[in-house]
């Protein structure tokens, strides 16, 4: 149904419950990716920080010719950062998601 009022096209629409589970749906689904993306750079960088793999500690290793053991311990605060950041970003993912969500992101 189609109205005009005070020179401006007014179009209504029925809502049923369908259109209102589809767009929560969507939203779950958006917000979901965009914390999955979060997490896993989180965990990529905690990944490159930490052996085995270590490649950041091997970039370090080879700029400034220091032991390993020495750029380990150069490292390990960060570790910790990372491990805590990573545990209050699963506990509270809405604290991950505010900064996307204000830019319009999830609607």
């Amino acid at each position: 149904m189609q109205r005009l009022h005070g020179g401006k096209l007014l179009v209504y629409r029925n809502v049923s419950l369908r259109d209102l589970v589809d767009c929560t749906w969507q939203t779950m689904r958006t917000c979901a990716m965009l914390f999955m993306i979060i997490a896993a750079a989180g965990n990529l960088e905690l990944a490159l920080i930490t052996p085995p793999v270590g490649m950041n500690l091997f970039v370090l290793k080879g700029i400034t010719g220091a032991p390993l053991t020495q750029i380990m311990r150069g490292a390990a605060p960060y570790v910790g950062i990372l491990i805590v950041g990573l545990f209050i970003v699963w506990a509270f993912p809405q604290l991950a998601l505010w900064l996307p969500q204000q830019s319009g992101f999830g609607r």
